[in-house]
């Protein structure tokens, strides 16, 4: 019975992405920080709420609504592509180097600027013998992701 109620109360705290868009131009900071972070946990749900204040008259709502959108698309197509990398994978594992080419060329298409997708490609490559566009890919990685030493070490 407590399970019950708490699940209960969880349910009643949940809102929706037009009741914290309220927030956004609320006068206190953090409810506009605690807002701007809701919506975009809301991800895909909050899109049609964000898309009919982009043109408000508060140049601080409209703002906001601009770059959560922008975030929320970005990672839906970042999720769009690792799903592309992952069957490209599996093909490549299984043999089939050309469906495997075709997801992840789809992948770094969709995402140009996500690693995984143009290392996984450059691996393809090289297991089909293209050495030049294998090295082209994990170069363009390498580039993107200075920080990290795992593009330079699937190069080695």
């Amino acid at each position: 019975m407590v399970l019950l109620v708490c699940v209960a109360a969880l349910l009643l705290q949940v809102r929706s992405p037009e009741e914290i868009i309220k927030d956004l131009s609320s006068d206190d900071i953090d409810v506009r920080a605690r807002a701007r972070g809701e919506l975009k946990k809301a991800g895909k749900s909050a899109i049609p709420a964000l898309v009919r204040i982009v043109d408000d008259p508060d140049p601080e709502v409209a703002g906001s609504s601009r770059l959560i959108l922008e975030e929320i698309r970005y990672a839906l197509v970042l999720e769009e592509a690792a799903a592309l990398v992952k069957s490209g994978r599996e093909r490549q594992s299984r043999g089939d180097l050309d469906a495997a080419l075709a997801d992840l060329n789809k992948a770094v298409d969709r995402a140009p600027r996500f690693v995984d997708a143009l290392l996984a490609r450059a691996a393809a490559f090289q297991a089909k013998g293209d050495v030049a566009r294998a090295r082209a890919d994990f170069t363009r990685a390498i580039g993107l992701d200075l920080e990290s030493p795992r593009p330079v070490l699937a190069f080695a």
